[in-house]
């Protein structure tokens, strides 16, 4: 299954990359929530617009799948508060406003899908967290190993919706199997099969 990316970018160029902070090739996709449980996908757009000097990142995901670029890609970003900064391909923030485990279930998935997705376009493997200078990183990684600020994003928050560290490096790994309709119980009477809700007696 693949997703629908909107594209509403509010990140002029590339930021990190136009000041000459930022140097290619990048490498790195950061995993990320955003530790706001009020704000929708678009609430978090609109902040973004006019406070990015400040700290920006590429995609927005929440809302049952929904995912939003909002600032381009492959020009480093002002995302995890360290040297990392600059390596950063792409950077994904998790929305934390979550109504229900249904509607996070559909967006994790739709989170590890954008991750694959990816670091199959800046050239990375799917290890989650190893010292590959190239790869996929959370910003907890980034923080305990120096090249970050001191935030533990997106360990948290997954954790509370079901998603241990172990299961998102698995799921990162080998990908979300993709889900399937289910097929509804038949009978037949006489020569015609019937679809039905509940099997006949």
């Amino acid at each position: 299954m693949g997703y629908t990316i909107e594209r509403n970018i509010v990140v002029p160029g590339h930021p990190a990359m136009d000041n000459g902070l930022a140097v290619p090739p990048f490498g790195q996709v950061h995993l990320h929530s955003t530790a706001n449980t009020n704000a929708t996908l678009d609430n978090e757009v609109a902040y973004l617009k006019n406070n990015w000097p400040n700290g920006y990142y590429t995609h927005l995901v929440g809302e049952g799948g929904r995912i939003i670029q909002v600032a381009d890609t492959n020009g480093g970003a002002w995302d995890v508060g360290g040297d990392w900064n600059h390596e950063t391909y792409a950077a994904i923030e998790f929305a934390e406003r979550v109504t229900s485990q249904a509607d996070f279930d559909k967006s994790y998935r739709a989170y590890i899908w954008l991750t694959r997705k990816l670091a199959d376009e800046c050239g990375a493997d799917y290890v989650l967290d190893d010292d590959d200078i190239i790869g996929i990183k959370t910003h907890n990684y980034a923080s305990r190993t120096g090249h970050g600020s001191d935030h533990v994003d997106p360990l948290p928050f997954l954790q509370k919706w079901g998603i241990s560290y172990d299961q998102l490096k698995k799921d990162v790994l080998n990908g979300l199997e993709e889900e399937k309709p289910v097929a509804k119980p038949k009978f037949k009477d006489g020569d015609n099969i019937h679809l039905t809700t509940k099997a006949s007696a």
